[in-house]
């Protein structure tokens, strides 16, 4: 029997699995009265708000559609410079690149997923390097050492910092360097993937140009009243707490099972399936997860934390799956 895939489980898109706050549900609610309404001039507000909840100025701060806006921007900005993209890494960052016709160069981690020495060697001050951390898929974190090294080599980095939220380093935007550009999102612990928000903070003088290239009324009316209200509460604490939790859960008794569990910061895992049967076997329990091979990992499976419902009924899976391979 085929799988119903609007019915199954969704562990594949890192997604929030807990449900909005009461508050944020009443901003949606009341914000589809302004939807006649264009939302000149609403922007500034929330702009404002994200710098006063960030700590930093107001004039550092765009806000995007999501990362993909972000690095269009960012492109557009600094065209004359060479994108540089690390390997294995989050597919939108290669595919924006690709769509604006822009100067690249991918390099590989290595094996333990960190930037060697000559690869930091190859980077030049013509450079725009992109890291996401945590990473994605990987889930692990690079330490400030690396970031500081890469910092000095190339001319302009972009840090994604979307899964800071479920780490314990400390976020960019707080301690940000010249030349760098920080991203963070709305969509894992604030839980609003489907208003495909997030934001930069970087150079006021570059964000002042990239503003002026964004498009009229760029973010709708619905999303700058969802976001003012999300951001007047720290309910995306608490998710982050709970996902936190029930990755180190969750992690421990996979791994208990005697599956290869790579260590994560993030709201996902990657787990090892030498057997190339793991994922379908997934499926046909109605569990969707993603095949990390999409990202050049070949032989892992990719895997979101559900809420603990949804990771019981993974963890009964995983068990069956195990005793039927012996």
């Amino acid at each position: 029997m085929k799988p119903n895939i609007e019915t199954m489980i969704r562990l594949d898109l890192n997604e929030n699995p807990y449900p909005l706050p009461a508050c944020v549900k009443e901003a949606i609610y009341s914000a589809v009265d302004d939807c006649s309404r264009y939302p000149f001039g609403l922007e500034d507000g929330v702009i404002q708000k994200i710098a006063s909840k960030f700590s930093v100025a107001d004039s550092t701060v765009l806000l995007t559609q999501g990362i993909d806006e972000a690095i269009d921007r960012l492109i557009q900005q600094f065209r004359e410079m060479r994108f540089v993209i690390f390997n294995p890494t989050f597919d939108a960052y290669i595919w924006r690149v690709k769509v604006n016709h822009q100067d690249h160069c991918l390099m590989s981690l290595d094996d333990s997923f960190r930037i060697n020495e000559s690869s930091i060697n190859c980077i030049t001050p013509n450079d725009f390097v992109i890291l996401a951390n945590p990473n994605n898929p990987t889930g692990h974190i690079f330490e400030d050492d690396a970031i500081q090294k890469v910092m000095q080599r190339c001319g302009k980095l972009l840090i994604d910092e979307a899964y800071i939220d479920f780490s314990d380093r400390e976020s960019w935007v707080s301690r940000r360097l010249e030349n760098m550009f920080v991203f963070r999102s709305f969509s894992k612990a604030f839980g609003l993937a489907g208003l495909r928000l997030g934001f930069v903070v970087g150079d006021a003088n570059a964000v002042s140009e990239m503003r002026a290239r964004q498009w009229c009324c760029n973010i709708s009316s619905m999303s700058i009243e969802v976001l003012n209200q999300a951001l007047e509460d720290d309910y995306y604490k608490i998710n982050a707490a709970k996902v936190i939790q029930e990755r180190e859960r969750m992690v421990a008794a996979i791994a208990e099972l005697g599956f290869d569990v790579v260590p994560t910061h993030t709201n996902f895992f990657l787990v090892k399936d030498d057997s190339n049967q793991l994922m379908r076997y997934l499926q046909n329990k109605q569990l969707r997860v993603k095949d990390a091979a999409l990202f050049g990992m070949y032989g892992y499976l990719r895997i979101s934390l559900g809420n603990y419902e949804s990771n019981n009924q993974l963890l009964t899976a995983l068990k069956e799956f195990k005793f039927s391979h012996v």
